[in-house]
């Protein structure tokens, strides 16, 4: 997925005048002394004062003493100082980076994956894809990446080019476009994840009913399904739908929710673009209509997290996130987003309970114009 699909709003590249201070107030709701609301008071505080002016946030940074409650939870009186409200933490959000696309991990990865590093004990992230897209070799939120392995031996650096393909996935997690299609080697149709980041494109066998001749050439891969180390794939076979035809590799039944995926070596060969404002899929003049997988999110206790819903009114572009919470135990930071071009926003939010909660994408927020 090409870069730009990565919105992040950095405030210092904000006009000073984009902002009025009443806007940037109603960003503060008045703190009760809850610790558990302590996280998202923080929050919201910090994303004001970072969209501020020097001359608001000193106005800010004294309105925010205001609205300390008086009555606090325990003995042990949380009081807020403006070192609090201004500094960064490893457990805080800016408003003005609240349109980040990240891929969910259960693990810390390194920093320089393509995943980004995360602790999922601390935060938990998810993504989606974005606007209307020519192809070429991109990163999307289906990761591919080639990966150096060691020469065993000369077959498989002659199969694979001394490469494993690393397809990571995480299908219910993420709001992925889809085409369900007629093809020669099935007599159903055939559900095809379109994933412009993964390099090949994939078949799984079981969806196979009528086998054309296999081509010995395999490939190995990870990262798709539940199995820990990396698969090899059982060759390639030509699938022709909609009149393109096009070799598919042949992968294990694995525990994967498509019968395959289209990658970036199809959509390119084949001139294809998406258009998710049309929900369309082009391949070589032939238009496929684009379905999409509504993600499901499960947010652990006590745990802040990055999510892509849907807004109501996303005609207006950009607007002001404030007080809504439609959940109960989850809060939503005090923001101003950003509506991408298949008409989501990206929010940050907050499980303040001791349980994980199951929040659906489809939250139906409503956005104020700035």
């Amino acid at each position: 997925m090409p870069k730009e699909d990565v919105i992040v709003r950095e405030s210092k590249n904000r006009s000073a005048t984009d902002v009025d201070l009443n806007i940037l107030i109603k960003f503060i709701n008045k703190f009760d002394g809850n610790r558990e609301k302590l996280s998202a008071f923080l929050n919201n505080c910090r994303n004001a004062v970072e969209l501020a002016t020097q001359n608001q946030q000193d106005i800010l940074l004294k309105y925010v003493v205001t609205q300390q409650g008086n009555q606090p939870q325990n003995k042990d009186h949380i009081h807020i100082s403006k070192s609090k409200v201004t500094q960064q933490g490893s457990q805080t959000h800016s408003g003005s980076n609240v349109n980040k696309s990240i891929s969910k991990s259960s693990v810390p990865h390194n920093p320089n994956s393509n995943n980004g590093a995360i602790n999922s004990q601390q935060r938990t992230y998810a993504s989606t894809v974005s606007g209307t897209l020519k192809y070429m070799p991109a990163i999307s939120p289906l990761t591919t990446s080639m990966v150096d392995i060691p020469n065993t031996t000369p077959a498989i650096k002659n199969n694979i080019y001394n490469k494993i393909h690393n397809v990571t996935s995480y299908p219910s997690e993420k709001y992925l476009p889809f085409v369900e299609v007629q093809t020669s080697v099935s007599t159903k149709l055939l559900k095809l994840l379109v994933d412009s980041g993964a390099s090949i494109s994939l078949i799984k066998k079981s969806s196979i009913r009528n086998m054309p001749e296999i081509d010995e050439h395999t490939i190995t891969f990870s990262g798709i399904g539940t199995a820990d180390k990396p698969m090899r794939s059982f060759g390639r076979i030509p699938i022709e739908f909609n009149s393109p035809r096009y070799r598919f590799h042949i992968i294990d039944n694995i525990n994967f929710p498509y019968d395959g995926i289209i990658g970036n070596d199809f959509l390119s060969d084949n001139y294809s673009n998406i258009d998710f404002k049309n929900e369309s899929l082009t391949i070589s003049q032939v238009e496929l209509a684009l379905k999409f997988n509504e993600p499901i999110y499960t947010i652990a206790s006590r745990t802040e997290t990055i999510i892509e819903c849907s807004v109501l009114n996303p005609e207006i572009g950009e607007g002001l996130m404030v007080d809504q919470n439609p959940v109960d135990s989850i809060l939503i930071a005090n923001c101003i987003v950003k509506v991408k071009p298949n008409s989501r926003i990206n929010i940050s939010v907050v499980n303040i309970s001791e349980s994980p909660i199951t929040l659906n994408s489809n939250l139906k927020l409503k956005l104020t114009p700035l």
